[in-house]
């Protein structure tokens, strides 16, 4: 019997953001539970900011900017991970 795979929360968020990268995002995934729960993390930090964008609470302007500054955070890892694996994909498959 086939099990079916369900995606992990922060995978869909991640191949929206990064659709060229989607084949290294995939294998990470698979692999790398680090990459998981930063994908994980950077869903969360979406979700949050969502929030503080359209709330009016007092300091929502501030949340907005330290949700806006993770984000960028954020995503400068997960393009790190994604550029050091596609970088040792093709070392390997030069070999």
């Amino acid at each position: 019997m086939r099990r079916l795979s369900v995606p992990r929360p922060g995978l869909s968020i991640a191949l929206d953001r990064f659709p060229d990268r989607r084949d290294a995002i995939v294998q990470l995934d698979r692999k790398n539970e680090t990459f998981q729960t930063l994908c994980n993390d950077y869903r969360k930090c979406e979700s949050a900011l969502r929030y503080w964008i359209q709330s009016e609470k007092d300091g929502a302007e501030y949340r907005r900017e330290e949700y806006e500054t993770l984000q960028r955070e954020l995503e400068g890892e997960i393009l790190r991970y994604l550029d050091e694996f596609e970088k040792r994909t093709r070392r390997l498959d030069q070999d």
